[in-house]
């Protein structure tokens, strides 16, 4: 099945530039089964074949957003839900391009965490009350800020 669904060739100019395409990726830290390092090397790739290193211009149409904690598509400790195809629509049709994208954690179906996905190279930065990011009431969306 390799052979037939790797996505190996960053040279993804005639999708997004000729076709004027948009793509969103996104992968799990905590993915032990298709290890995220790979996933964010070949999104480097891409800028740097399809856009010859210019993230600005890379930015305008595509994304990747690397999930804390997130296994494999899904689960885990980390926020790991979120509307996948929502921001996806947003972007194609209204223009409107994701700079992050709202997660969250359930254990037994109530949210216990919730932050922003922050499109690389940024990550979200814990600016919550003073001495409150071990304090899981403070793992709300607004207490992060995407930041390089």
């Amino acid at each position: 099945m390799r052979a037939i669904t790797d996505a190996v060739d960053p040279d993804l100019t005639r999708m997004l530039v000729e076709n004027d395409a948009k793509l969103l990726i996104y992968h799990g830290w905590a993915d032990a089964l298709v290890v995220p390092q790979p996933t964010l090397t070949y999104y480097h790739d891409v800028v740097e074949t399809t856009f010859d290193g210019d993230m600005d211009e890379a930015r305008e149409k595509v994304r990747l957003f690397m999930a804390p904690g997130m296994g494999h598509c899904r689960g885990g400790a980390g926020p790991d839900t979120w509307d996948r195809l929502q921001p996806l629509v947003d972007w194609v049709e209204r223009g409107e391009a994701p700079d992050a994208l709202i997660a969250t954690h359930q254990t037994n179906g109530v949210v216990d965490n919730e932050r922003p996905l922050c499109a690389v190279p940024e990550r979200a930065v814990y600016t919550g009350p003073a001495g409150g990011q071990n304090e899981r009431e403070n793992w709300v969306a607004e207490n992060f800020t995407c930041q390089e």
